[in-house]
């Protein structure tokens, strides 16, 4: 019976159903009178209202002592998730953090060669970034993002400017949240930790 239930849930690519609930990494969607647990990166849950129908494209990850769900609004999303855990060193957790940024600035920057945008992840070293770029970088052709799709580069994942606010005592989530919007043109960690605690952030 568990047997048959995995190989069932291996066979999923997508799921349409009700938001039950969010969690900080995931969210719950009942299904047929099943609740599925689908971790997502930060734009996806800021998409989804709990009580709300939501499609998702996913991926069904199995480790020795874990099964997990993810999940994404766009197939492109998908493709580049299943791009990115192939590397060594970049786990779906890890991966959902890179995606963060969105996937049209995850795409451009692998392309373009920007270690840079990987190295503010936090978990992700130079040698995994340079990695995955060579890895990659000739592997996303076949991956494409619509002209509307953000580019904006990921200063709100910086682990410096992250953890200096955390330290003042606001969670990652709301973080996250709020620094979507910083300003393209501030590069500086302390730039952007004022340009954050004047927005009026909560708590």
């Amino acid at each position: 019976m568990v047997s048959f239930f995995c190989f069932f849930i291996f066979m999923i690519c997508g799921l349409s159903g009700i938001v039950f609930e969010r969690e900080e990494n995931a969210f719950l969607v009942e299904k047929g009178g099943i609740v599925f647990r689908i971790f997502c990166p930060l734009p996806v849950l800021e998409q989804g209202k709990k009580g709300k129908s939501i499609t998702l494209h996913t991926h069904f990850h199995v480790r020795e002592q874990e099964m997990s769900l993810y999940g994404f609004l766009e197939k492109s999303e998908l493709q580049l998730f299943k791009k990115l855990i192939s590397v060594s060193g970049i786990g779906p957790r890890t991966a959902l953090e890179i995606l963060v940024a969105g996937g049209a600035a995850v795409h451009s920057a692998i392309v373009s060669g920007d270690v840079a945008f990987l190295c503010s992840v936090k978990g992700i070293g130079k040698k995994t970034a340079e990695r995955a770029i060579l890895e990659l970088q000739e592997k996303l052709a076949d991956i494409s993002f619509s002209k509307n799709a953000s580019l904006q580069t990921p200063v709100f994942v910086l682990s410096e400017v992250v953890e200096a606010l955390q330290g003042l005592g606001w969670s990652k989530s709301v973080i996250e949240n709020a620094l979507r919007n910083c300003p393209k043109e501030l590069e500086k960690a302390e730039e952007i930790v004022r340009w954050f605690l004047t927005q009026g952030a909560q708590k």
